[in-house]
C-alpha cells in the first residue's frame, strides 16, 4: 500500500512556506525555486499532511529568528497553507519510550517518529533521522532529493 499521509520535518516544512511566503527567500533557507517547485508537486501527491505541534514549534522559532521583523508578515501569508496542515500531538510520556530516539535526535524528530505507519510518509532532510527511520522500517524519504 503506497503512503496516502505525508509528515512534513521542520526544515522541509520551512522551505515550503517560504518559497510560499517570499520565493525570494529561498536561496536564504538553502533551497532553489526548481527546488520548491518539486517539493510542492511531491506533497500535492498527497491526500493529507502532517505535522506535530514539536514541529510547529522549532518552525517558528527558526522563521522568527531569521527573519525578524517579517515575522509577523510570514505568520499572516502562511496562516491558510499551515490551516490545511494536519496537526496530530504524541504526548511526551510516549516519545519517553524510545529514550534513544529521543536523545539522538529531540522531541521534535521522535514525535514524527510515533507518527509515522504504513500509509504515512516522513518528509526530512535529517540525514542521521532518516538513517534512524530506515533501521526502524519507518518510512520516510529525504526531501532534498525528490
Amino acid at each position: 500500500m503506497a503512503p496516502n499521509e505525508v509528515i512534513l520535518d521542520t526544515k522541509v516544512l520551512i522551505k515550503f512556506l517560504i518559497g510560499l511566503y517570499d520565493p525570494e527567500k529561498l536561496k536564504r533557507f538553502g533551497c532553489s525555486k526548481e527546488e520548491h517547485f518539486k517539493l510542492v508537486e511531491y506533497i500535492k501527491q498527497f491526500d493529507k499532511r502532517l505535522v506535530s505541534p514539536h514541529i510547529l514549534a522549532e518552525m517558528s522559532n527558526f522563521i522568527e529568528k531569521e527573519l525578524k521583523d517579517g515575522f509577523s508578515n510570514f505568520i499572516l501569508s502562511t496562516q491558510g497553507v499551515v490551516g490545511n496542515i494536519d496537526e496530530e500531538y504524541v504526548c511526551k510520556d510516549k516519545i519517553y519510550t524510545d529514550i534513544k530516539c529521543l536523545s539522538d535526535f529531540g522531541f521534535a524528530d521522535a514525535s514524527l517518529a510515533f507518527l509515522a505507519d504504513k500509509k504515512r510518509v516522513i518528509l526530512t532532510e535529517d540525514g542521521p533521522f532518516l538513517s534512524y527511520c530506515f533501521n526502524k522500517r519507518i518510512n520516510a524519504k529525504h526531501g532534498g532529493f525528490l
